[in-house]
């Protein structure tokens, strides 16, 4: 219990400044998620990819609204696991952060699902998505 103790007192002592938050965040993730507001973050060049790699995608979800996480900058990547832990994004946030077929597909989201969100085929084929790809998407459907 005591070196418990020890280490956290190190934690929250490291938190003095944004260079400190980046240190820390690799270190100790969901301490850092919970120590420090989206602006903190924000001014320590800390982006929704850095949170990702230690944090939950649901543990950034209960923290941050869907506009607060839209300003940590998501990848598609990011994207996919945020909506995978049940974040809601509009269509055109969506087209935004994926402006390619392949940035869309990685979303891994049924096709059903890509339509409910208004991203039918003529959406893929825009953004360039070739043969191979529309018929992987269309996998599955009948």
């Amino acid at each position: 219990m005591k070196r418990e103790i020890e280490a956290s007192a190190g934690v929250f002592s490291a938190w003095s400044g944004s260079n400190a938050i980046k240190r820390t965040l690799s270190k100790y993730p969901m301490e850092t998620l919970k120590a420090n507001t989206l602006l903190q973050l924000l001014d320590a060049d800390v982006s929704c990819s850095d949170l990702l790699k230690g944090c939950e995608a649901e543990s950034l979800i209960k923290k941050f609204t869907t506009e607060e996480m839209l300003e940590l900058s998501p990848t598609s990547a990011d994207l996919s696991k945020l909506i995978a832990a049940g974040a809601e994004f509009d269509a055109t946030t969506i087209a935004a952060i994926c402006p390619t077929a392949a940035d869309l597909i990685a979303l891994n989201l049924e096709p059903s699902n890509y339509v409910e969100r208004g991203f039918g085929l003529d959406q893929f084929i825009s953004r360039g998505a070739n043969l191979k790809q529309l018929l992987a998407l269309e996998e599955g459907e009948s």
